[in-house]
This record gives structure tokens, sequence and C-alpha cells, in this order.
């Protein structure tokens, strides 16, 4: 490893200062790890080395809000304006449509809680009517949840009716019949499925 950043121009070193951040590699680090995080809850999988390849690609590719374009396009010339931009004026959060399908905001219990594990819940809800900044919302049956939640606290979502729902586990079994907890959902979802519609991811 070290003949190879050697000849790459490499200068590896390491701090034992505790005080010493590396920002800019913890922040890739994080987006990194929230990508395989949303692959990871997308194919009820945790093998990534299939596909880093294609993540590290795609950060690569993806624009950044910090400086405007995206890593692969960064040349010298772009320096002094990446390092001294113009003001920017916040943007203005678009507000949600009544029946919208939005996910909620997980809270973080403490400091150390990983920034990249999933910030959202699995089970999606509706935006109802409401006065007011916030919003209020149903659950999928249309029963009110308590609470008035900030545009920060949702995520809206396209819900794919063909979507894979996973379970947390299989309760009971009768006949052709197993009564099932959906991961992410209270108890009050649990439902019985046909056999034959569980499958292995």
């Amino acid at each position: 490893m070290q003949a190879y950043l050697k000849k790459r121009k490499i200068h590896f070193f390491v701090t034992h200062n505790v005080e010493t951040k590396a920002s800019v590699v913890e922040r890739f680090q994080r987006t990194l790890k929230e990508r395989m995080w949303r692959y990871f809850t997308h194919r009820q999988t945790q093998r990534y080395i299939d596909v880093l390849d294609d993540l590290v690609r795609a950060y690569n590719a993806r624009r950044h809000r910090t400086i405007g374009m995206a890593p692969k396009d960064v040349r010298p010339e772009h320096e002094w304006m990446l390092t001294m931009p113009p003001p920017r004026r916040p943007k203005k959060k678009k507000s949600m449509d009544i029946g919208t399908t939005v996910r909620l905001a997980l809270p973080k219990h403490g400091a150390f809680d990983k920034g990249y594990w999933p910030n959202w819940t699995l089970e999606t809800f509706n935006v109802a009517p409401n006065v007011g900044p916030g919003y209020k919302l149903l659950v999928e049956r249309g029963e009110p949840i308590q609470g008035t939640f900030y545009p920060e606290e949702l995520q809206a979502v396209q819900v794919n009716d063909d979507e894979i729902f996973p379970i947390e586990r299989v309760l009971e079994r009768k006949k052709d019949k197993v009564l099932v907890k959906w991961l992410g959902y209270p108890a009050s979802f649990n439902s019985w499925i046909d056999r034959t519609s569980l499958q292995n991811v």
C-alpha cells in the first residue's frame, strides 16, 4: 500500500491528536454510508461490495450543494470561486398538498447516534387538512395521529403498489394463512396474509 501511495504522490500520515479532525473525509463517509443504508433498506441485504463502485461513482457525479457542481467537474480554475463563493439566499421549503404520502423523521437520542442510520420511519402517513404552519397526519387507515409536525420532520415519498413490504416476524400460522408483524409498523397493523405471499429476498 505504501508503494502505491508513493507512486501516486499521496502523502499518508497518522495523527494521534484527538482534537485533529478530518471533516471533509468524515462528511464523505457519512454520505456514502447514508447511501449504503438506503440500499440495505431497499434490497433487504447488507452486502454492498457489488454496488460500492456505483455508489462512489454516483457520489462524484452528483451536484454538491456547497460547491454548486459535481466533484468530477471541479478544475483548478474553479478554486477561487469555490473558496470565496458569493452569499446565497436560503430557499423556501415547498408546502405539501393534502393527501401527500410522507415518512416521519426518527428522533436522535444521543450525541453518538450514527448519522448514517435510517433517519425516517418505514411507516407512511398522509397529510391532513390543518390550520397553522405545521401539518396534521393520518395513518394509512385514515385515523389521525397525535401532534403537529413541521415541514422539516416530513419527507414526501412515492408509494409503489408493487412494492414488497418487509415483515419483522411471523406471529402465527393457520393452514394457508400467516399472521405477520410488518417491519416498522405498530402491532395494530398486524394482519393475516396468504402463506404464498411470503417471499425471501
